[in-house]
């Protein structure tokens, strides 16, 4: 088993940090990682996304486990036979009205983690802290401009 986790202090408002996870469409704008996702986030339906590792781009379908509103989403892969098993979630705590405290967070498990570690863990790292400082510097224009 392996974890990737960052966060970051987000100068913005809950709802404004929120908004920026759930509008997948804008994705494309300030998500060098993950830059087309596909989703209700609805527990039990499917996320499709496109993710960068390195130079390529690889197709990823997951199912949304967990939604809290303003807290939490969570989904999950799973292969057969214990092989490997992804957790990913984007956690929210507000600080105060406007500061909120974004954990973006993967658990890789299962026999093949390992394998995905060694393969792909830094491009993963790398591409985790590039969504995590992405989602911060999009909340905090998205606030400039209200302003």
């Amino acid at each position: 088993m392996f974890e990737i986790k960052y966060s970051a202090a987000v100068k913005a408002p809950l709802k404004v940090v929120w908004s920026v996870i759930m509008d997948t469409k804008a994705y494309s704008e300030w998500n060098e990682f993950v830059p087309e996702c596909d989703t209700t986030f609805e527990p039990g339906t499917p996320i499709k996304m496109k993710v960068r590792l390195g130079s390529r781009t690889i197709n990823q379908t997951e199912m949304i486990y967990e939604r809290i509103d303003e807290q939490l989403i969570d989904y999950r892969s799973k292969l057969a036979l214990r092989l490997l098993e992804t957790i990913r979630q984007h956690r929210l705590c507000a600080e105060d009205e406007n500061t909120v405290k974004y954990e973006s967070v993967l658990i890789i498990k299962g026999f093949a983690s390992p394998i995905v570690k060694l393969l792909f863990g830094r491009q993963l790292s790398r591409g985790f802290a590039e969504m995590t400082d992405g989602i911060k510097k999009r909340a905090e224009l998205l606030l400039s401009r209200e302003d």
